[in-house]
């Protein structure tokens, strides 16, 4: 086990773990869950920013709430970020990334972690759908928006429990 990455730490980094904006239920749980398998190869945490909800039964170590985005990305500073395709989030986070010179990518039907790099790349359709590209950045956190149609449903465990926060 690399003990340097545990919980999404690394030496040369301040950025750790895997953030999930999400606004409902329905269309946030399968991007939590697709969070869910990325952190658990990468040894850390699923943060996630939206209404209190029980995300932690589906994924989630960490909920916030309140605030707003830019103040919950600037907190946490995660690794990767997956976003939920919700419109109403797409605006701040795309701001956000904009004043950051950060690189939004979307919509991805999946997203994979190259764990010894932990640089992350995500797979979406090109060309009218006729081909598939793998898209990547460089910068931290790497955003991707989520296309969940073809994320799996994720599976739940009544014995997970998330913490729960307020921004201010």
């Amino acid at each position: 086990m690399n003990w340097a990455n545990l919980y999404g730490t690394s030496a040369d980094s301040e950025y750790s773990g895997i953030a999930v904006i999400v606004g409902a239920m329905e269309t946030g749980r399968r991007v939590v869950g697709k969070a869910r398998e990325l952190a658990d190869s990468l040894g850390c945490y699923v943060k996630v920013y939206g209404p209190a909800s029980d995300w932690g039964l589906i994924g989630a170590d960490q909920v916030f709430s309140g605030g707003t985005i830019a103040k919950f990305l600037e907190q946490e500073k995660p690794e990767v970020v997956l976003l939920a395709p919700e419109a109403v989030l797409l605006e701040p986070v795309l701001r956000w990334a904009q004043k950051n010179s950060l690189a939004a990518i979307g919509p991805c039907f999946d997203v994979s972690i190259d764990i010894s790099t932990r640089e992350a790349a995500g797979r979406r359709t090109v060309m009218a759908g006729a081909m598939i590209a793998d898209v990547g950045s460089t910068g931290k956190p790497q955003i991707f928006a989520m296309d969940v149609s073809r994320l799996p449903e994720p599976l739940t465990n009544p014995s997970r429990t998330a913490t729960i926060s307020a921004l201010e």
